[in-house]
């Protein structure tokens, strides 16, 4: 795989600066900050925000990476992933005949749609209490129901 590709690394804290598979597949070094934040807290989405760059994060959100990971750590029921991953394929292909530049988006919004489903109703709306309601005041219309917000807060 080395020959056919230039491998990348990026040193958490110098660990491994000195390996010896850095000098052998020539390895190229990316340079940057370091966030304290486990891989699988990123794959999950459970501590993403003000722990991985903005670039970073937009480029995960954007391109849809993690979505069977995250939509397993969100949602409890198998019927629920396959569903929300149904729902993410059917509205790509929609895309693909009318708006073929935004399929991928189609398919990102179509998996995330019931992201927060099945989320309780006290972590729904500390999710719900985290939006500037000047900006989104129907989240915090005093007769909606908890269940309701599921779009509000998969869509945060």
């Amino acid at each position: 795989m080395a020959k056919d590709c230039q491998m990348l690394y990026y040193l958490r804290d110098n660990q491994f600066s000195d390996h010896e598979n850095i000098k052998k597949f020539n390895f190229l070094k990316i340079d940057g900050d370091n966030y304290q934040i486990s891989s699988t807290k990123i794959r999950n989405g459970t501590q993403v925000i003000g722990c991985v760059s903005d670039k970073n994060l937009a480029y995960i959100n954007e391109h849809g990476l993690y979505i069977n990971d995250r939509l397993k750590h969100f949602l409890r029921s198998d019927e629920r992933f396959e569903h929300c991953l149904r729902v993410g394929q059917l509205a790509r292909k929609l895309a693909q005949y009318n708006y073929p530049n935004l399929a991928q988006k189609a398919y990102i919004a179509g998996c995330y749609h019931d992201l927060a489903k099945e989320l309780d109703e006290k972590t729904m709306l500390s999710y719900r209490d985290q939006f500037d309601p000047k900006l989104f005041p129907e989240p915090y219309k005093k007769d909606l129901n908890y269940r309701v917000l599921h779009g509000y807060v998969g869509a945060w």
